[in-house]
């Protein structure tokens, strides 16, 4: 659970690639998420590993109308798109986006914000735009998948 401070950088950067991996692996079965937030990713306390949970909601690319979702909540790590049945990757990369940042911050900024909050912060700015851009309000400004963010993460050396 996420209580208002922020995860230390090796471990957020763990837990980032973990939560990346995981999509990764979905997307490569044409699945996607749709509903990814903190409270869907459980920590395995034996080694830290994050465990992607609650699939409901997910939906096979391309297999028609999905589930109704006229009586979801507003979430906030949620895609604008996710609860129409024009959805693709980018809904769960906006998702990974979202808690990244809140893991990294320590808090979710409102939407429009996180450029700022991240510039404020220690975070690299590669890592920086990488999340940004990743969680950006028009799907057609994020990556298409977790191939074009996986690198700039991976390669993240934290010092602290």
């Amino acid at each position: 659970k996420l209580n208002g401070s922020p995860v230390q950088r090796p471990v957020a950067r763990q837990l980032i690639l973990y939560i990346a991996h995981g999509l990764q692996a979905l997307h490569e079965q044409n699945i996607v998420r749709r509903e990814l937030n903190p409270a869907s990713v459980m920590i395995r306390e034996t080694d830290g590993r994050a465990i992607l949970t609650e699939f409901e909601l997910a939906k096979l690319i391309d297999r028609g109308p999905t589930v109704s979702s006229d009586e979801w909540p507003v979430d906030p790590y949620r895609a604008g798109e996710a609860a129409g049945d024009d959805v693709d990757f980018r809904a769960d990369i906006y998702s990974w986006a979202r808690i990244g940042i809140h893991v990294l911050l320590g808090q979710l900024p409102d939407v429009g914000h996180e450029e700022a909050e991240l510039k404020a912060s220690t975070v690299p700015s590669r890592v920086g735009r990488c999340l940004v851009t990743s969680a950006s309000a028009l799907r057609s400004d994020r990556p298409n998948s977790m191939d074009a963010v996986l690198p700039i993460i991976e390669s993240w050396t934290p010092k602290e």
